[in-house]
């Protein structure tokens, strides 16, 4: 998909419904100056930053009017008529009043700021506790807490706990049967909002599987089981929003090796659900003061050492020597496997010589859930995990071997409303693409009209092809 991005104007649109009940809409609009968002593939939530002048009425301030859990949903297009696509939908958590210093003359001007985070934000809040481990009283106390998880037997998710799982399929009931519930509670406290659900858009491969048991030592809010099982590098999570809803994404990550392609297994766009490309139009890099385009190499995540074993090897006391791969045969402790073996080979580890001979020894070595150990010690079944963490193994080889040819940082442009994170962006005057990994939008909003420009975090940069 070829989106080319012409200039214009753009339409703004900001709503906001109270936990009191209240709706702001044409006077919010009317004090609105400034809408800053900000999202990423990295971290949980996407923020936003709205700000008001310091006018007051009855009521008081924005600072008083739009609480914390304040439900806003702000739109934004170029070249739109009537209602514009949204931009991004979110819960204030900071209402503020502050004092700004312009640079031109006129002194101190106040203002008041909202702070507010999207649909990720709650599943940053929210908490998975197993009480029972931390107080035994606390199980006695639980059913006070209205559909609050306390084990895995209270998560009601019915998958056998003993038994290997998909980890998609196992992602997706904890979605169903943890956060959804959450999500809903939310949407009939703010009944009068239009808070729409979460829903999930889950692609991870179905031969890699978990033990659910493995879940449990993973407490904290839930976004940390959700990363858990997404198991970075090797999958990614992040919220998108579009006028729809909220989607979690999960999915294996879609990089790119140097050669342009998708490695090991086929990822296009069309046949598995990830976001298509988007190729910028020549007019859209911002040029001038507002400028800021910065991009370069950077040696400081280029490894020479990749290596992929279960997250539960410690568990059974499983050497790592287990999961050496080499030359279509499992390499079992004591097994003498020559090192010219794991050279640029579809094995585990993978021990990149001629990156070594510049570098030295960097190691990436990952454990990740998604490699089921089991209980057993059959020679069959590691021979089998041990082919799955060596395919694993060749991905990472396949993806980051050249890192320190990429090219990543920052771009700045003017704004439009399909820059959105987790795809691939072209920039054909450059003659370079890029793995989107974070999108800024700034919105000046003056009596005349509106200024938009948006700056991309950009990975992985290469001659497109």
């Amino acid at each position: 998909m070829n989106a080319a991005v012409p200039v214009y104007a753009p339409q703004v649109d900001v709503r906001a419904w109270t936990p009191d009940g209240r709706f702001y809409h044409a006077d919010l609009m009317g004090d609105l100056k400034q809408i800053q968002t900000h999202k990423d593939t990295v971290n949980p939530a996407g923020t936003f930053v709205l700000t008001f002048t310091s006018r007051q009425d009855a009521a008081g301030s924005w600072a008083s009017k739009l609480p914390p859990r304040t439900y806003v949903e702000i739109r934004a297009g170029v070249a739109q008529r009537g209602n514009p696509p949204i931009l991004m939908r979110g819960f204030v958590d900071q209402s503020q009043q502050v004092m700004a210093m312009p640079p031109q003359t006129g002194g101190p001007q106040r203002q008041v700021q909202i702070v507010g985070r999207d649909y990720g934000g709650l599943l940053a809040d929210w908490q998975l506790l197993y009480l029972w481990a931390v107080d035994p009283m606390s199980t006695l106390l639980a059913a006070a807490i209205p559909g609050y998880p306390v084990n895995s037997v209270n998560f009601n998710i019915p998958l056998d706990p003993t038994q290997p799982q998909p980890v998609g399929t196992a992602l997706q009931q904890i979605v169903d049967h943890m956060i959804a519930p959450s999500v809903d509670a939310l949407r009939n406290a703010l009944a009068h909002a239009p808070l729409p659900a979460l829903r999930t858009w889950i692609y991870l491969p179905s031969r890699f599987t978990i033990n659910f048991m493995n879940v449990e030592p993973w407490t904290g809010v839930y976004w940390n089981l959700i990363n858990f099982l997404a198991s970075p590098p090797l999958g990614e999570a992040f919220v998108f929003d579009d006028d729809p809803g909220p989607t979690l994404v999960v999915r294996r990550t879609p990089y790119k090796a140097w050669d342009g392609t998708y490695p090991l297994e086929s990822q296009d766009p069309a046949a598995h659900g990830f976001f298509p490309d988007i190729t910028v139009d020549g007019g859209a890099l911002a040029a001038g003061q507002q400028a800021a385009h910065q991009l370069g190499m950077d040696a400081s995540e280029v490894f020479t050492y990749y290596f992929v074993m279960p997250d539960q090897a410690d568990m059974f006391n499983q050497p790592p020597t287990q999961f050496f791969y080499a030359e279509g045969q499992a390499g079992a402790p004591g097994t003498n496997v020559p090192a010219s073996a794991f050279e640029g080979a579809s094995a585990n580890p993978i021990f990149d010589a001629d990156q070594a001979q510049r570098y030295g020894l960097r190691v990436l070595q990952i454990q990740t859930p998604w490699v089921y150990l089991g209980g057993t010690s059959d020679t069959a079944t590691y021979t089998a995990m041990a082919a799955k963490c060596a395919e694993l193994a060749t991905w990472c080889y396949q993806v980051f071997r050249y890192n320190d040819r990429y090219v990543g940082g920052t771009i700045t442009l003017h704004g439009h409303e399909q820059y959105r994170v987790g795809r691939y962006v072209r920039i054909p005057p450059w003659r370079l693409a890029f793995y989107l990994q974070g999108v800024d939008h700034l919105i000046n909003i003056s009596d005349v009209n509106a200024t938009w420009q948006t700056t991309l975090t950009v990975v992985r940069g290469q001659e497109a092809a």
